[in-house]
């Protein structure tokens, strides 16, 4: 999941309003900054620092991996909390008890 699938997403990220939080962030200011700053730069100069440009790129990618990995891992949270409660709400009774021995 890259930054267009965590935009299509937004509305789900409202459980997570830091993430949503970070990824508006970076996509309102320090995206925007980095390519302002890099375009500033002279043509002749940018060749040379087109590295330092994709490093930069490079960290805001990571921060959104970063953001995926932590929306993801709280929805199998919940999901795991879900199969509990769920397999409770089904038991039957009679087995509960059996089983909590």
């Amino acid at each position: 999941m890259g930054l267009d699938e965590i935009i299509q997403r937004w509305e789900a990220l409202r459980r997570a309003p830091e993430q949503q939080d970070a990824v508006a962030m970076t996509i309102r200011r320090h995206l925007p900054r980095t390519l302002e700053l890099f375009l500033e730069l002279p043509n002749t100069a940018k060749p040379r620092h087109a590295e330092e440009f994709k490093g930069q790129i490079s960290l805001m990618a990571e921060a959104v991996a970063k953001t995926r990995d932590d929306v993801v891992s709280k929805d199998l949270q919940t999901l795991r909390r879900n199969r509990l409660l769920l397999e409770e709400a089904l038991a039957d009774p009679d087995e509960r008890l059996f089983r909590d021995l």
